[in-house]
């Protein structure tokens, strides 16, 4: 294929055309008439699961480990503090955190194993000190401080001596070495971290305004070319990027995120999704008005990508179909701050909010 050609994105509730730089078949999605309900095998009920201790609080973020151990960090606005769980035979069951450092707002929370959890995020307390990342050693916590100026964004552990603070406002991340952090350039400002493996990672972000990548082989980040993408507006307060990435092998690697691009005058949101086939990057961009949040492997070589309350699925052979989230009757808005899939297995989780009048409450679904 060739720049120009033509295929569909998933938006806006039904199969639209849009401009493929480069052209990939990989991105191909299906007409409006087999974008329904789910009906793949991979595709689960997206149940509602509310835990005991929900009010005030919004979940967002969300880890597995590769034993299939489940994470999450939740934070009520109206107390400052923060609740980290791990997931149970009883539920999400949280986890014991010392009151002088529930004052953290989790941007990101990462395990490689029930004594390798790792929490970043802005203090929000009084205490001395700066933002911190919180290191669970499956007794204790343990508290970094991230030095001036750097607001961590999310959070990436490949090991104990191996764990990434990355932050949206930087184009370095703070790297963990077992004894240190060290600054670590990266090229992009980014919005996520993921990877296969410790020499084998990619970061998504952008750059002036500018959707890209950048790669780790284990020794050095490199920026990773993405196509242009035409009529971008680089000039107003939010920046077009990729939000999110899931390297479900080191030759297929997808990221979604929203683009702000210029139409009729007007400055509107689309729908970025961009592949890596292990040799390039190829992107789509959806019609107007449309947006992607956050994604996740669906355990079976597929993708999970959220829209609001639309949860879209691309299954590993290529069919696109979508499904909601259960939301129950009062409620007046839906979050989804995080979603991840359950090592292991094909149980995708969602995680985030909702609101019922003034009132929040944490949720998860899967």
């Amino acid at each position: 294929m060739h720049r120009g050609t033509r295929i569909a994105l998933v938006a806006g509730g039904c199969a639209t055309a849009v401009a493929a730089v480069g052209g990939v078949v990989a991105l191909v999605a299906p007409d409006s008439t087999s974008s329904a309900a789910p009906s793949s095998s991979s595709e689960a009920a997206w149940r509602l699961v509310q835990p005991a201790n929900r009010a005030g609080k919004e979940v967002l973020s969300l880890a597995s480990t590769p034993g299939g151990g489940m994470w999450s960090a939740a934070y009520d606005s109206s107390t400052y503090k923060m609740t980290v769980s791990r997931l149970t035979a009883k539920g999400w069951t949280p986890v014991s955190v010392p009151a002088s450092l529930t004052g953290t707002l989790p941007e990101g929370v990462s395990a490689t194993s029930a004594s390798n959890v790792w929490v970043a995020g802005q203090k929000t307390d009084k205490s001395s000190g700066y933002h911190r990342a919180l290191v669970w050693n499956g007794t204790t916590w343990k508290s970094h401080d991230l030095g001036a100026g750097y607001w961590p964004g999310g959070v990436v552990t490949t090991g104990p001596k191996s764990t990434w603070v990355f932050s949206a406002t930087a184009d370095y991340a703070r790297f963990w070495n077992g004894s240190s952090f060290k600054n670590q350039k990266i090229g992009v400002w980014p919005r996520a971290i993921g990877g296969t493996k410790s020499t084998d990672l990619w970061a998504v972000g952008h750059l002036k305004g500018v959707p890209s990548v950048a790669h780790w082989n284990g020794t050095s980040w490199k920026r990773t070319p993405v196509p242009a993408i035409p009529n971008l507006d680089t000039n107003g307060e939010a920046a077009s990027t990729f939000n999110s990435v899931v390297p479900v092998s080191s030759s297929n690697v997808w990221a979604a995120g929203t683009i702000y691009t210029k139409v009729g005058g007007k400055t509107v949101t689309k729908a970025l999704l961009g592949h890596w086939n292990g040799t390039a990057w190829k992107v789509a961009v959806g019609a107007a008005g449309t947006y992607y949040s956050d994604m996740a492997s669906d355990g079976a070589g597929g993708i999970w990508i959220s829209q609001g309350t639309t949860m879209r699925h691309r299954s590993k052979s290529g069919t696109w179909t979508k499904a909601a989230l259960t939301v129950p009757a009062g409620v007046s808005r839906t979050y989804v701050s995080a979603m991840v899939n359950q090592a292991g297995s094909r149980t995708v989780w969602a995680a985030g909010g909702m609101l019922t009048g003034n009132k929040m409450q944490s949720a998860y679904w899967h």
